[in-house]
């Protein structure tokens, strides 16, 4: 299936959907309005963080390969 992207958050869903990449954004309504969005598209991906649970390290689990900054 090929995805449009329309903008960068879209975008950043491809890339995480179905792999061990996080979204990191401003606020945890951002996190569930891109999660909404990723669903929307049909993609499935983790539930965004924050920026600052990712400073506090909440990222660190074992599907973490990598983080995607959305919104800096």
């Amino acid at each position: 299936m090929k995805t449009i992207t329309k903008n960068k958050t879209s975008e950043l869903i491809v890339l995480a959907h179905n792999k061990t990449k996080l979204i990191v954004c401003p606020s945890m309504k951002e996190a569930h309005r891109i999660f909404d969005q990723a669903m929307t598209m049909g993609l499935k991906i983790h539930l965004p963080i924050t920026y600052r649970e990712f400073l506090q390290g909440r990222y660190a689990t074992t599907f973490t390969e990598s983080v995607l900054i959305d919104n800096v």
